[in-house]
């Protein structure tokens, strides 16, 4: 209804439609351990909505991404459609739900994705050891790091490599997890589509 209004108003338009590829609460309901937790007094708190590290989100949307796409493509309306906007996270700009409330992310979700990526970046156990300057971490059994640790310096506002090598990481990992999320979605139109429509999204923000 919504593109053949605005045909209706203008038949030469061109679309750019904004896609929220978010999960609806059902979902969530349904698999709480993808749902993104902020730290609150301690206690890791559920928010409003899924966590972006998420492997079966993202298995979820790309399907729904390729259905969605594909019906468009086919309407009678998909030639005036110049590309899509996937909208992932809070206000569709992809950042996480809860940060506005307390450190993320802690959950299942985030822990299983962090682990994954460390064994992506280190070889071995020693190699984590070395970099984390702590004989008992384990690319198996990492854990995800406390509040007080992340927002701790060592150097007024800044971080020493030497010694907060594990919070850096944690920082990297909480970015990758973004940009691989606008990365794969923005894949996903360009499969879609044959490589012949635009792709975007909203981002650019610092964590």
């Amino acid at each position: 209804r919504r593109f053949r209004s605005i045909l209706g108003a203008n038949p030469n338009a061109l679309v750019l439609p904004r896609i929220k590829i978010d999960p609806p609460k059902w979902w969530m309901d349904r698999n709480p351990d993808e749902v993104s937790l902020y730290m609150k007094d301690g206690t890791p708190t559920r928010s409003e909505g899924v966590s972006l590290a998420s492997r079966a989100w993202e298995d979820a949307y790309v399907r729904m991404l390729r259905d969605f796409i594909g019906h468009v493509e086919t309407s009678g309306y998909g030639d005036h459609v110049i590309g899509y906007m996937p909208a992932g996270g809070s206000a569709s700009e992809w950042y996480w739900y809860g940060q506005d409330k307390g450190e993320i992310d802690y959950s299942l979700a985030a822990r299983d994705a962090w682990r994954r990526w460390l064994a992506g970046k280190y070889p071995h156990d020693g190699a984590l050891r070395a970099a984390w300057g702590r004989l008992d971490a384990s690319l198996s059994t990492a854990t995800l790091p406390g509040p007080e640790a992340r927002s701790a310096t060592e150097c007024f506002s800044f971080r020493d490599p030497m010694r907060a090598g594990e919070f850096l990481d944690f920082r990297r990992f909480l970015c990758d997890s973004v940009s691989r999320q606008v990365v794969r979605s923005c894949a996903i139109v360009k499969e879609a589509t044959g490589g012949r429509k635009l792709a975007g999204a909203f981002y650019g923000y610092s964590l």
